[in-house]
């Protein structure tokens, strides 16, 4: 006969089981969806909660949160010494995507979703250390430990040497120092101590005395010839111990002599040495632009003066020591030169002018200044800041100028007539025009509505080389004639052609009591345009339209002006 009691325990038993096993699908079910797929719930980093959060959204968290204490000083302990360190010049830096990496995440063990929902996760904050920066920084500490010992080494007392005995100290054990930083920055609440050891010094006292004997004593024992060219001086034993310092390498004292220094003590006789170089330049003679090559310059070398003096201090006397130098490679080289584009003439014009006036020495003067200079592609060229203010002091003379409608003498005057020279230069070479300004009344010597003026620090000219190529100005002149030509690589050709002259006016008569007084004869004004046309290979490319309005002159009558009739 069956059983049917134990049928019925057996049946519930398996219910409840079965039952267990729902209640436990469920909650793991509820869990994993809880815990989410970012950082698990109830983490922290150094107090700033970060569970729930997204990857990128707990790194930009902890990046802000943790910035001012990543950035604080590290407070450090040595012996009985407080230090302080910066981490950023330790190299020492918070890593915000590895510490997010290393926090919790959801996982698929029941027991791992079980601490994620009720456990807490403090996870310590990761640290990118920079070791040459670190190793670096424990050496800048431990060079100012108290008590930290020091080599032998040698002094001067004026020209006696002095033997300083080396002396045993304790300082930082550096490796050991690197790892107790790196394990305490953002970690440690209060000084990370640094472990200390003792040092053995480097330099004994058996080096102190060889270097003594053998380097020291004989450096100041007698003067050093120094040969400067044709010439020489003498480097005393004063200047010999002020200038010789000993330094550590390894377990050996190795002399240093301060070149610069004894440059010093001998005021500007090394200057003997200094030899000019010469930039490469242009030969424009043969109507082909041909590179001249350049020469490098010479000067002392002073970083080389300080280990020649050095190799003889051990010698007896008489000890000589030759300068060195070294050379002084050109502002333009020859392959600079050659790379620059200046093959064949681009442009040319000439003014004319009556010969043997001031103006004509103000004239040939800045042409002087201006010959030979190079506009480098795509630079800018402005001659006022080129030549500088016209002064006496380099040959510039009093000249008439056009100044409030009279002309007045001052000191660099005329030199418009090198500006208009230039501009149309610029003007055939197709070159672009930045800033120019024509005279308030027409002078007949130049092309009309073609013209510049110029005074300082304005009216200024200036002009942009806009073309990828260099230009070199050329410039001459005779009594009576000046040219301006440009050198380069000719991408336009360029023609003007001017308008009939328009809109006249006149004006009357000025008496000027002015004792620099200039008469005039008058003229009328005008006005004109000029059309600049630039063609390449046959083809017009651009047409620019100039328009120019010139003031009437008036009859300039040195002196007073007449009486009123009765």
């Amino acid at each position: 006969m069956p059983n049917f009691r134990a049928f019925s325990v057996w049946r519930w038993l398996a219910i409840c089981c079965g039952g267990l096993v729902v209640v436990a699908a469920v909650f793991y079910a509820v869990a994993y969806l809880l815990v989410g797929g970012g950082v698990a719930p109830n983490t922290s980093v150094a107090g700033v909660a970060i569970g729930g959060l997204s990857p990128a959204d707990a790194q930009a968290k902890l990046a802000r949160a943790l910035a001012p204490a990543a950035q604080a000083p590290v407070a450090v302990v040595v012996g009985d010494q407080r230090l302080t360190l910066d981490p950023v010049d330790a190299g020492l830096r918070f890593d915000a995507r590895a510490t997010v990496a290393s926090a919790p995440r959801r996982s698929a063990n029941p027991v791992e979703l079980a601490r994620a929902l009720f456990g807490h996760r403090a996870v310590a904050p990761a640290v990118s250390v920079d070791t040459t920066k670190l190793a670096a920084a424990v050496d800048a500490l431990d060079a100012s430990v108290r008590d930290g010992g020091h080599d032998g080494a040698i002094t001067f007392d004026g020209v006696t040497p002095v033997a300083v005995a080396p002396v045993k100290g304790e300082g930082i054990a550096k490796e050991k120092a690197m790892a107790a930083l790196a394990a305490g920055y953002l970690s440690s609440s209060g000084p990370i101590e640094l472990p200390t050891a003792a040092v053995d010094p480097s330099i004994s006292d058996a080096e102190v005395q060889r270097v003594l004997d053998t380097v020291a004593k004989p450096a100041v024992a007698a003067p050093i010839t120094l040969d400067i060219g044709a010439t020489s001086v003498e480097i005393s034993p004063e200047v010999i111990a002020k200038n010789l310092t000993f330094k550590a390498s390894g377990s050996s004292l190795v002399p240093i002599v301060d070149g610069a220094g004894v440059a010093t003590s001998l005021g500007d006789a090394l200057s003997a040495l200094d030899a000019a170089g010469k930039d490469a330049s242009f030969d424009v003679s043969s109507g082909t632009p041909v590179v001249v090559p350049a020469t490098p310059g010479k000067t002392a070398d002073i970083d080389g003066l300080g280990p020649a003096i050095a190799a003889v201090l051990s010698q007896p006397s008489p000890r000589r020591v030759v300068a060195p130098t070294i050379a002084v490679p050109p502002t333009l080289t020859t392959q600079a030169a050659e790379s620059l584009g200046i093959k064949e003439k681009v442009s040319t014009f000439t003014t004319y002018h009556p010969c043997c006036a001031p103006r004509v020495t103000n004239i040939h003067k800045m042409a002087d200044i201006v010959n030979g200079h190079i506009v480098m592609p795509g630079e800018t060229f402005s001659l006022n800041a080129f030549v500088g203010e016209r002064d006496t002091k380099r040959g510039f003379v009093p000249a008439p100028m056009i100044l409030g409608g009279l002309y007045v003498d001052s000191v660099g005057g005329g030199v418009s007539q090198f500006t208009t020279t230039l501009y149309n230069a610029v003007f055939f070479a197709g070159l672009k025009d930045v800033e120019h300004h024509t005279h308030s009344y027409y002078i007949s010597r130049y092309p009309a509505g073609r013209e510049a003026t110029i005074s300082f620090p304005e009216p200024n000219f200036i002009f942009q080389n806009d073309t990828p190529t260099a230009i070199l100005i050329q410039t001459s002149y005779t009594g009576t004639s000046l040219t301006v030509t440009f050198w380069g690589t000719k991408y336009y050709d360029v023609t003007s052609s001017s308008s009939a002259r328009y809109a006249f006016t006149t004006a009357g008569t000025v008496y000027n009591t002015r004792s620099d007084c200039e008469s005039a004869a008058g003229g009328p004004g005008f006005q004109i345009d000029v059309t600049q046309t630039l063609s390449k290979d046959g083809v017009v490319v651009k047409k620019n339209v100039l328009h120019t309005r010139y003031d009437p002159e008036p009859v300039i009558i040195c002196g007073p002006a007449p009486s009123p009739s009765p």
